[in-house]
């Protein structure tokens, strides 16, 4: 039977307290840095000027032409592909010859070089020369935990950030939310969703390592400061924190939520390597849920879609309707959809046509209807 959350009385009303989280904003000071701290570090952000050339000399056709290895040339491509999608975090453009043109923040200067690490590991790949790129990653390492111990000023004030009407049950039965069309792109599992077509290969190391993480993270009553940056991404102050945990219970729900979704999206994947055209089977499982993750997430991952717009209902493709005991007994009807799975090393949509949810009367005072799909 599935946990219920209190967080379900009223879904459109669940709210995070956060500060200072608008970037932005005027409450956000930017500390800026000094030409002194360049200048100490004028050799890596010269040659960080030489990798950024280099890097945009990158093509399709050079990929192809240096790399033969099929999954590496896709990791390569996801690589890249990354890189793509923070390329407005670089700030180098501000630099001339070690010194900055215009103020350039801490926070600036750091997601640049991130940025370019990541630029670098894949020049790594493409044009061999391991100690030359191996002492630029090392000094990249030691510049970024430098400005990592430099502090951000911040005049506190305490908002409440609104969570997205965007509520799902994990397959084991663990709240979920995505973040909504805002959402950073691991709370949305776009960025793995994105990984995984690129390479439809085994996961069962993926499995294993967020599996692990959701064991460990349950028995603590904190969440780290890391888990919330790389699944939530808010430029903000979280409340409750010491030395980096964070005791928060409604992030504490949200990170544990993400990580189990994770969770259901691997194994879902996991068994496109055993077919013998996984990209045929792919693009049909695209077309069986009209390319909508919503559909995907209920029809082939297995969740649970939680809908408050009138009547209270869970979209499922689970016809144990015992599980949601606890949510039937709070008015949520259930509306059972036909679900996609592997069947024989192929993806097919499973006809649930006359099977009959039915929402008993677990309390004499509280009747529902049979819903017959």
């Amino acid at each position: 039977m599935y946990k219920y959350f209190k967080q379900l009385d009223d879904p459109l009303k669940q709210t995070l307290k956060l500060s200072d989280y608008d970037r932005y904003s005027s409450i956000y000071i930017t500390k800026y840095i000094d030409n002194e701290l360049l200048s100490q570090n004028q050799k890596v952000l010269c040659q960080l000027k030489n990798i950024s050339q280099l890097y945009k000399t990158i093509t399709r056709e050079i990929i192809d032409e240096k790399i033969k290895n099929t999954d590496t040339k896709w990791k390569i491509l996801s690589m890249i592909s990354d890189i793509d999608e923070e390329k407005y975090y670089d700030f180098l453009d501000k630099l001339q010859d070690g010194l900055y043109s215009e103020k350039l923040s801490y926070e600036e200067l750091k997601n640049s070089l991130v940025n370019s690490k990541r630029k670098v590991e894949v020049l790594e790949y493409i044009f061999p020369n391991q100690l030359y790129y191996r002492n630029v990653l090392n000094e990249l390492d030691k510049f970024i935990k430098v400005l990592s111990n430099k502090d951000i000023i911040y005049e506190s004030k305490p908002v409440r950030y609104k969570l997205p009407n965007a509520w799902y049950i994990t397959k084991d039965g663990f709240l979920y939310n995505t973040m909504g069309a805002n959402g950073h792109k691991e709370s949305t599992l776009i960025y793995p969703f994105e990984k995984i077509q690129c390479d439809l290969k085994n996961y069962d190391n993926e499995i294993k390592s967020y599996q692990k993480e959701l064991q460990n993270t349950l028995k603590r009553e904190y969440v780290t400061l890391e888990q919330c940056k790389f699944y939530l991404n808010f430029y903000a102050k979280y409340p409750q924190i010491e030395q980096g945990k964070i005791y928060d219970r409604q992030i504490n729900m949200l990170i544990i939520g993400i990580i189990a979704a994770h969770i259901d999206l691997y194994e879902a994947f996991n068994e496109f390597y055993k077919m013998d055209n996984p990209m045929q089977e792919y693009f049909k499982l695209l077309k069986l849920t009209n390319f909508e993750m919503d559909d995907m997430f209920v029809k082939f991952l297995g969740m649970s879609k939680i809908g408050v717009s009138g009547t209270k209902t869970i979209c499922t493709t689970n016809t144990n309707e015992s599980l949601f005991r606890e949510y039937i007994k709070r008015g949520y009807a259930i509306d059972l959809v036909n679900p996609i799975k592997a069947v024989n090393n192929h993806i097919e949509e499973i006809d649930l046509s006359g099977h009959k949810v039915i929402k008993k009367v677990l309390d004499k005072s509280f009747k529902t209807s049979i819903k017959e799909l």
